[in-house]
């Protein structure tokens, strides 16, 4: 009866939203978190590239946008409310990276753009469930050729349907990062790297546990927070954590000290403090994370990167990647222990990192990533940039 119920709704949905006219000048993002990097940058291509369209911004909550989320042409409704189901009818164009809507079939008069949160390293989708519920779209993207395949198959699309664009995003990453927002962080003389892991248990949605969860956000059984503190001191780095916003209320916000030169934020803070993750990432000296998509994207900026992966056996035997990648291949250093990762701070790799053939394979360009999306999809076309 459940699933009776759930095909007449999506039926319905997909039969209004086929009779109701679209407009051109109309599109919707949805985005988790609300406000997220892929949010901003679609908002900043269309603000430059077609600035008459009309935005509505479809969010979880009712938070305060912040800045850059802000202009005579945006709208900013609750995905469920009357106003936002009533913009996502009648946009022409949508674009969301978990889902919006998707449950129900796509109709032939819009373009639904899932622009996901990364590449993906770990399975997704029909890797980890052939027979899974997925989101429905007319297309996805990919950062390059070698991608394409697998987000074909993680979301079922056809590879015409996958747009090999690279990630909007990633237009803040290899842009500049404000002195404004240093300011509001604290950074402003600063050298930081940013501490990015992925979660091992999700809250909502796949909630398998990955590997091995410890109870603290480093997912270390051997943390001494005032060694790392004092290593990170001895370097000249302050290191910025930020949980993965999946992860389990208690490892975002409980047990978390902060030291001199460790700091702790959440999408929140970001939002509390007017930026975002990727314009503070643009002005960070190296990152660290284990498996999460955010290592793709920060090869754009030819800076070293850190794989601490102390589960890295046990998270490959229970929830398993995509496809073959082990970082060592490509000169990135895996540290497993605190002591590993505290000495990985001063070798060499920090230096020269030689990622430039991992930078070849996972991205085919290296810019303009949002203005590709919109050529792609329609909203501009490449005469008025070849006039422009």
């Amino acid at each position: 009866m459940r699933q009776f119920i759930y095909w007449c709704i999506s039926f319905l949905f997909t039969t209004v939203n086929a009779l109701i006219p679209k407009k051109d000048s109309c599109l919707c993002i949805h985005s988790f978190p609300d406000y997220e990097d892929m949010t901003r940058a679609i908002i900043g291509g269309v603000k430059t590239h077609v600035p008459e369209t009309r935005i509505v911004i479809l969010t979880h909550n009712a938070a305060s946008p912040p800045d850059w989320a802000l202009g005579s042409n945006i709208g900013h409704y609750k995905k469920y409310s009357a106003r936002g189901v009533w913009a996502y009818l009648r946009s022409k164009n949508i674009f969301y990276t978990h889902g919006c809507f998707s449950w129900a079939r796509p109709v032939g008069t819009q373009n639904i753009v899932n622009v996901w949160h990364g590449m993906p390293i770990k399975k997704i989708g029909s890797y980890l469930d052939e027979h899974a519920d997925l989101p429905l779209a007319t297309h996805a993207i990919s950062s390059s050729a070698f991608f394409k395949p697998i987000i074909s198959f993680a979301f079922s699309l056809q590879s015409h349907q996958v747009l090999e664009v690279g990630l909007p995003r990633n237009d803040i990453l290899v842009g500049k990062c404000s002195s404004s927002a240093l300011t509001q962080v604290g950074l402003a003389t600063e050298n930081y790297c940013f501490w990015l892991p992925t979660y091992r248990q999700g809250t909502i949605g796949y909630q398998h546990l990955d590997g091995t969860k410890e109870a603290n956000v480093f997912n270390l059984p051997d943390i001494d927070i005032q060694a790392l503190n004092d290593a990170f001191l001895e370097q000249g780095i302050t290191a910025i954590i930020k949980p993965h916003p999946m992860a389990s209320k208690s490892l975002r916000t409980g047990n978390v000290i902060e030291m001199s030169h460790i700091k702790f934020i959440s999408d929140e803070w970001l939002l509390n403090h007017n930026t975002s993750l990727y314009e503070l990432l643009a002005g960070s000296s190296f990152l660290i994370t284990d498996i999460s998509s955010v290592l793709i994207d920060y090869l754009l900026t030819d800076r070293p990167i850190i794989c601490h992966f102390p589960d890295q056996k046990s998270y490959v035997g229970s929830r398993g990647l995509t496809w073959n990648f082990n970082p060592e291949d490509f000169n990135i250093p895996v540290v497993s222990t605190q002591n590993e990762l505290i000495g990985a701070l001063s070798q060499s790799a920090l230096q020269n990192p030689k990622l430039s053939a991992f930078k070849e394979l996972a991205h085919s360009t290296h810019r303009d990533f949002t203005r590709s999306l919109l050529l792609q999809v329609g909203l501009i076309n490449q005469e008025g940039l070849d006039n422009a």
